[in-house]
């Protein structure tokens, strides 16, 4: 997330933050949870934010394509 982003409020990044970590930590897979927070970025996806993203769902998923 883009910690300049004006379209969410830090109150707003703080609670869901706090209530999807409450979420993992019941379902016992904290250590899936991961933030990636860029500063001086508003309202987009970084490479770096995509590049998480995909390694969360290769990890859980597998590779396209079997690999």
């Amino acid at each position: 997330m883009g910690l300049d982003d004006s379209l969410t409020p830090p109150q707003a990044v703080e609670r869901t933050c706090d209530e999807t970590q409450a979420a993992y930590r019941a379902a016992a897979v904290e250590d899936d949870l991961s933030l990636v927070a860029a500063p001086g970025i508003g309202h987009v996806e970084t490479a770096t934010m995509r590049d998480a993203v995909l390694a969360l769902l290769f990890h859980h998923l597998g590779a396209p394509g079997g690999g």
